[in-house]
């Protein structure tokens, strides 16, 4: 969701920190470090994530052309969870349990052997699922310090805001009123003030 289709809203962040010399060819290799990769299956993490083609979660092949535009670097934010439902697992453990039991003639399972069975059913059923597959467009505007995100998602922001500082070792600070009146010149003071306002109708009421 982002840039080119999907949701128009997004959340803007304000990058702190300055760029460093050539730019370009420094982030570009940082990005090439954090390029998004699969879950691995056999393995037991739940969830990856990393940085893909703008609009296109499939498009690992990341180049200049397609990372740069002007005063702007476009990419989006891939995260694959893989996890087996909580329902399906217990439904499909006691199963197992049960003809574990039968074939062994026990009575009662240890904990090595309920141990043993829940890591075998989850390595099963997790060849058997599809990861969910989550895009978020990234529009960063080196040129104002501006980041545009397309998501609201406190979880999402959190690790958005970490992948980027892992990337660019830049800190990001999402925009409020108070950073806006900060970035325009006002001092500490005025912008507390300014905050303390209650807002005010501008147009008179109508008379009868």
């Amino acid at each position: 969701m982002g840039v080119f289709a999907g949701s128009i809203t997004y959340r803007r962040y304000r990058v702190v920190g300055d760029l460093p010399e050539d730019y370009r060819n420094r982030f570009f290799e940082a990005i090439q470090k954090r390029i998004f990769r699969e879950i691995d299956i056999s393995s037991d993490e739940e969830r990856t994530f990393g940085w893909v083609g703008v609009g296109d979660v499939l498009d690992l092949d990341l180049t200049m052309e397609k990372i740069f535009f002007g005063s702007n670097i476009l990419l989006t934010l891939r995260t694959d969870t893989l996890k087996v439902p909580g329902a399906a697992l217990k439904l499909v453990l006691r199963q197992a349990e049960k003809e574990f039991m039968t074939d062994t003639k026990k009575e009662r399972l240890s904990k090595q052997d309920k141990e043993e069975i829940k890591e075998h059913v989850i390595k099963t059923l997790r060849k058997r699922l599809l990861p969910s597959v989550k895009g978020i467009d990234m529009v960063w505007d080196v040129s104002t310090a501006t980041v545009r995100f397309w998501s609201h998602n406190k979880t999402m922001g959190d690790l958005f805001t970490e992948v980027f500082f892992d990337t660019f070792g830049l800190r990001l600070v999402p925009r409020t009123p108070y950073t806006a009146m900060a970035d325009v010149g006002l001092s500490d003071e005025m912008s507390d003030r300014a905050l303390k306002l209650d807002p005010a109708d501008f147009v008179g009421s109508l008379s009868s």
